[in-house]
């Protein structure tokens, strides 16, 4: 985990992004979670956040793309993660002391999974690639 929080610092563009390790915490968050009680079962949970009155307009991003990198660090590693977009806010901000002006842009649980499902079948769908302008179906 150490590694991971790691990349996340090497990978940070602008300030925002908190780490916080599992405790009983974790049970906590997955109720104000939609009870996605899986938050409960990783060995941390990652509260991403940003301050927009450091940049209104980047905020979100710049927060993401640390977290996507620490994603791609964890799957190397052999750990599972996941995107949690469905939560309560103010209900985490209460749990974890946030300031108000922070804007929680996700969740990241980490850990070991407890399955290894094979990956989707995808298509090349020619509709969503254009080249140079708009045109649906460049493939």
């Amino acid at each position: 985990m150490r590694l991971l929080v790691w990349r996340l610092l090497l990978a940070i563009v602008s300030r925002g992004v908190s780490y916080w390790s599992k405790t009983r915490t974790g049970r906590r968050l997955a109720e104000v979670a939609n009870n996605q009680t899986f938050l409960g079962d990783a060995a941390v949970v990652v509260v991403a956040m940003g301050d927009p009155e450091v940049s209104l307009r980047w905020y979100e991003k710049d927060t993401m793309i640390p977290l996507e990198h620490m994603v791609l660090a964890a799957a190397a590693l052999g750990y599972g993660t996941c995107w949690i977009g469905a939560f309560d806010e103010d209900a985490i901000k209460r749990l974890l002391r946030i300031p108000a002006k922070m804007k929680i842009v996700a969740l990241l649980p980490i850990g070991v999974p407890d399955e290894k499902p094979a990956a989707r079948p995808r298509e090349m769908s020619p509709e969503i690639f254009f080249r140079e302008e708009w045109q649906p179906g460049l493939l």
